[in-house]
């Protein structure tokens, strides 16, 4: 009985794993469909806490690690209120800065995005280290909703480390990347997770993104769920399309990631 079972089972679904069979619509095996679907959302999270992060401070243009912990509050407050578009009240108190954008939609920023909400700031000097803490309260970014507190390690004003962990629409990230800012442009590399019923594991290659684009333009992102990993490539029409290429083994498809605001409403082709 168990024999003809099995046979059974082999006529009905052939050799191919339970969950595994090919989406005619996407090219991607339903597992790595899940994969992809669960990872894309890192991509939009990174974006948000970069964007949030660059309203406050430019990567590689505003921290100076020669200048004490309350000249550089100063430059952070000095740059805050720059970006802002006749909104908002950024207060300094010591080594501290709080940015309050009011309720939504809140404040335009010189990028051309949107925040509202809290964000408040405290920089601290350890060794050549300088510690930039922020902490999110109430804060929606190209109405994207943001939370936690994260803080950003630097010793030359370029590039920063990221610790502790954020929230972005729900989705709970603990990141473990490193921002480096050069010619109007960041590279994001390292890796973080996202955390949940499972765990989807994301790692960040030379990706290379623009403050106010919806995406990365160049660069790649891994996804690892579940033994499942995908790679996943930005191109020039990705901040525009959120159009992605995305190989499985010897594999590689076209896939879209998600929408926001203004973000992917063109038409990805």
């Amino acid at each position: 009985m168990t024999r003809w079972l099995a046979f059974v089972l082999v006529l009905a679904f052939g050799c191919s794993r339970l969950g595994t069979d090919d989406d005619a619509s996407t090219g991607l095996s339903l597992d790595e469909l899940s994969a992809f679907n669960a990872g894309a959302p890192g991509a939009l999270g990174v974006i948000t806490l970069a964007e949030a992060a660059e309203a406050m401070f430019a990567f590689g243009g505003t921290i100076d690690p020669a200048k004490s912990d309350v000249q550089n509050a100063q430059l952070v407050q000095t740059h805050t209120q720059s970006n802002l578009v006749a909104c908002g009240n950024v207060s300094l108190s010591g080594n501290t800065v709080t940015a309050k954008f009011g309720a939504p939609p809140g404040c335009h920023l010189t990028s051309g995005g949107t925040i509202s909400g809290t964000i408040a700031i405290a920089i601290t000097k350890s060794g050549t280290n300088v510690n930039i803490s922020l902490m999110f309260t109430d804060v929606v970014i190209n109405t994207q909703t943001l939370s936690g507190g994260v803080t950003f390690v630097t010793t030359d004003g370029a590039g920063f480390s990221i610790t502790g962990s954020f929230t972005v629409n729900g989705t709970k990230f603990a990141p473990g990347i490193t921002l480096t800012g050069s010619a109007g442009a960041v590279a994001i590399d390292g890796s973080l997770s996202i955390t949940g019923t499972s765990t989807t594991s994301l790692t960040f290659t030379a990706a290379q993104w623009k403050s106010g684009d919806c995406y990365p333009a160049a660069g790649a992102l891994s996804i690892d769920k579940s033994a499942v990993s995908v790679a996943v490539r930005f191109s020039a029409s990705t901040p525009t399309t959120g159009a992605v290429e995305v190989t499985v083994g010897k594999k590689t498809s076209a896939q879209t990631l998600p929408t926001y605001g203004n973000c992917g409403a063109t038409d990805a082709g």
